[in-house]
């Protein structure tokens, strides 16, 4: 069986792993920038978006249109990358990925003429509907930092109108893996993406403790400093000082008033609770990702992340976000 979490086993000083599936907007080329809203494991009102850094066409075979995806497909038709069943139990020959990817039909027609029954075989290829990426987060026991890496990633068919996943597929990862830079020809292809995942989504692996999010949440109180919620982290402002404490304990604010034609102040009164961690509902991520065309391999680094809460809009509508962020590079 391939263990996904086996090349962190040996990792000393991790304070909390987990793992996750997720589908992430990455795959869209129609534009440089994309944003879709939706709803997920009880997070309302979730947007997710990505922006294109970096596509290079000229030197990998392959279109802007579905390009990490082609690029992938392509890495394992040419041996480069290993293909699993979907319980990761039995490797797959290369000639069993078209048997995955391709469904058949068995048409029986008759003769008019002479009514002789005629069996016809017709292939179809299936195409893939998405690609859901399996990742390893844990939190760095010396340094206090949430890290995480990609393992690998299912592609996803439709079968009779429902999405499922076809195969699995483990990157080979090399020990050390490239920085994100944008400028080395062997990266070809690299993607911002913001996302939020609802703390149910996390496999916690309990060996490593279950405590983690806790600590960072504690340390964030204690003054890691934190940033604005708005548009991707490493533009975000530093929020101003005590901002994370006035949201987390409980309050009230005075609203000053007056009458506009007596001119006498009338006063509001406005009791929050403020926030704790049983209150936070997920984490909202940024993430660079990048593809390394000399291992290969798709890498992922996290730029930051947020706590999100349920927060209520001025119309009334509730939506889950972060009220600051943390960076974690």
């Amino acid at each position: 069986m391939f263990l996904s979490c086996q090349v962190y086993s040996q990792m000393p000083g991790v304070a909390w792993m987990a793992e996750t599936e997720l589908t992430y907007l990455i795959e869209k080329e129609d534009k440089v920038f994309n944003e879709e809203k939706h709803s997920r494991h009880g997070l309302t009102d979730v947007y997710s978006t990505s922006t294109l850094m970096k596509i290079d066409i000229v030197n990998t075979p392959s279109s802007p249109e579905n390009y990490l995806e082609n690029v992938l497909i392509g890495n394992i038709l040419s041996g480069d990358l290993d293909l699993y069943s979907v319980d990761k139990e039995k490797a797959l020959g290369i000639d069993q990925l078209a048997r995955v990817l391709t469904s058949v039909d068995t048409i029986i027609t008759f003769d008019p003429n002479t009514y002789e029954e005629k069996i016809k075989i017709v292939r179809h290829d299936k195409p893939i509907h998405s690609l859901i990426f399996e990742q390893t987060w844990w939190i760095d026991e010396e340094d206090e930092v949430l890290r995480n890496s990609v393992n690998g990633f299912y592609p996803v068919i439709e079968k009779n109108g429902q999405a499922q996943k076809a195969c699995w597929v483990p990157f080979n990862r090399k020990e050390h893996t490239k920085e994100a830079e944008i400028n080395d020809p062997d990266i070809v292809w690299m993607k911002l993406t913001t996302d939020q995942i609802a703390l149910t989504e996390f496999k916690v692996i309990e060996e490593y403790g279950k405590d983690g999010l806790k600590k960072y949440w504690d340390a964030s109180i204690d003054g890691i400093p934190a940033y604005e919620p708005a548009g991707y982290i490493f533009k975000a402002n530093k929020c101003r000082e005590n901002y994370v404490s006035r949201i987390v304990q409980p309050g009230m604010d005075t609203i000053v008033t007056f009458d506009p034609e007596t001119f006498e102040e009338k006063y509001t009164y406005k009791k929050y609770d403020g926030v704790d961690f049983e209150s936070v509902k997920g984490l909202e991520v940024h993430q660079v990702w990048y593809y390394d065309k000399s291992e290969p391999v798709l890498n992922v680094r996290l730029l930051g992340f947020g706590f999100v809460f349920q927060q209520r809009a001025v119309n009334g509508n509730l939506y889950h976000a972060p009220f600051w962020l943390i960076k974690t590079e």
